[in-house]
């Protein structure tokens, strides 16, 4: 991680114009710390150079505010960027998910997924998986229950995770 930031410096320092994937890759060194402050600044670094991100990178950067535990800076993440008129994909959603289950936000992470389905997203197993365990983790196994019955009409197919994670909710 220590590496990674150093090279990111060197970018600055030498004016290199980098792609979403150097950023990336900067990002992914957050992830490894939980640093949203740094994570931030290379967005907002990247925003000044007009180095448009993608959407690995925007996962990314959910990623990191998920790793910090802050499913309010992920939802924060992502309306900054529907705001600047880029693509938020199902990557960043799903990440947004996970940032959600790693703040224990069972209440954040039920709001997401009804965003989701209103954009009409197909959700993912992992992002479901996610918002099951959310839900089980803030002893809502009705609503995860629900929640599953859902998913199913939604032609998404839960696999082991999904019913390990209800089963031991259950116990």
């Amino acid at each position: 991680a220590d590496r990674a930031r150093e090279v990111y410096k060197m970018l600055q320092e030498y004016s290199i114009k980098g792609t979403p994937e150097v950023y990336t890759i900067a990002l992914r060194s957050c992830s490894l710390t939980g640093d949203l402050g740094f994570a931030l600044k290379i967005y907002e670094d990247m925003n000044k150079i007009g180095v448009q991100p993608d959407e690995m990178f925007l996962s990314a950067l959910v990623d990191v505010a998920g790793h910090a535990r802050r499913a309010d800076a992920a939802f924060e993440i992502i309306k900054d960027v529907r705001a600047k008129g880029f693509h938020v994909g199902i990557m960043a959603y799903s990440s947004c998910m996970g940032a959600c289950c790693n703040a224990k936000d069972w209440k954040k992470a039920l709001q997401l997924f009804e965003e989701i389905k209103a954009i009409k997203l197909i959700p993912t197993v992992p992002m479901m998986n996610a918002l099951i365990t959310s839900l089980c983790d803030g002893d809502q196994v009705l609503k995860a229950a629900e929640v599953l019955n859902e998913i199913k009409e939604l032609r998404v197919r839960p696999n082991e995770i999904t019913y390990s994670v209800l089963c031991v909710a259950c116990e």
